[in-house]
């Protein structure tokens, strides 16, 4: 998941989509299965051949007369074939990263990382349009870019739509490779860390990390603080890394949270009214206490004018 869409479908998902939530849910929960912990040739011959399985079954539950009637289409190719679409492109692109260079996973080369890192990014800068679009989650032109038609607008960038026409519309390729290529610009960051530029931030910082502050809530909670702060771009202008990001935690509240493309993948899975169970939480809870505050302070004014009176 992705700097991945906050959120992988849209508010009607839970009560409209069945059938899709029900196959990505599996998807997902197979996926994490076979890919298994270790980047090396035995997950690439478990990983590719699923995800493409399950682009062929993606396909044929599309076309399926028992498929969700009321299935949005623009929907559809916005969230659901980028996301299955993105599993397959990122491991491709693992595949090559490491298996063309194996020792690399022993030195963890942040220079031969950064060489990747740096041709995503690129691509990112080269479709600015499509990667802001994705990025800010707007939805003002999804009639016109993701929904079918039958002849491609000549200002499709990406001409791997035409391969296949019928599924296929004119954003949904950008889609499926912004979340791949973020997935795995995570996985090269999770691997070196990022530590020195952490450490450069200030001198001073050392004091903060060997306080007395234990994060006592659970794991995940953190998670969902770690990319709301990183999607809003808090720190460093919005330059700092979500691994950066869920190191520099894990440092100050002495926690263990693991990989950030890993418990991306645990958000994602959550069924989208609790996506966000915990920074709701945090909402509800600064809402509940100004409203106490403003009562309190109602009930001043009423006490003050009564004796007055």
């Amino acid at each position: 998941m992705d700097k991945s869409i906050k959120v992988t479908y849209s508010h009607q998902a839970d009560t409209e989509y069945k059938v899709v939530n029900a196959f990505v849910e599996e998807f997902l929960n197979g996926f994490n299965k076979v890919s298994g912990k270790e980047i090396n040739s035995a997950r690439f011959r478990n990983t590719l051949p699923f995800v493409r399985k399950a682009i062929l079954e993606l396909r044929t539950l599309f076309e399926n007369s028992q498929f969700d009637k009321n299935l949005d289409e623009a929907y559809f190719f916005k969230h659901v074939k980028p996301l299955i679409y993105s599993y397959l492109i990122s491991e491709i692109e693992l595949s090559r990263i490491f298996l063309n260079n194996p020792e690399i996973l022993e030195n963890s080369d942040a220079t031969y990382y950064s060489s990747f890192t740096e041709k995503y990014r690129k691509f990112f800068v080269i479709n600015n349009f499509q990667y802001r679009y994705y990025k800010s989650q707007s939805t003002e032109f999804d009639d016109l870019l993701f929904v079918r038609r039958k002849d491609i607008s000549l200002t499709t960038i990406d001409y791997s739509v035409l391969s296949d026409p019928g599924f296929s519309t004119m954003l949904d390729p950008f889609f499926a490779k912004f979340m791949a290529f973020e997935r795995v610009q995570d996985v090269l960051k999770d691997l070196t860390r990022c530590r020195s530029s952490i450490r450069k931030e200030a001198p001073g910082d050392t004091d903060i990390t060997h306080n007395s502050l234990t994060w006592t809530g659970e794991a995940i909670n953190l998670v969902e603080v770690a990319y709301g702060i990183w999607l809003t771009g808090q720190i460093n202008n919005g330059e700092a890394s979500i691994s950066e990001i869920i190191h520099w935690l894990e440092t100050g509240f002495k926690l263990k949270i693991g990989r950030a493309y890993r418990r991306w993948t645990e958000i994602s899975r959550r069924k989208l009214i609790s996506s966000t169970r915990y920074l709701d939480q945090m909402k509800d809870s600064i809402n509940k206490r100004i409203e106490d505050e403003n009562d309190l302070k109602a009930n001043r004014r009423r006490s003050t004018r009564n004796r007055g009176g």
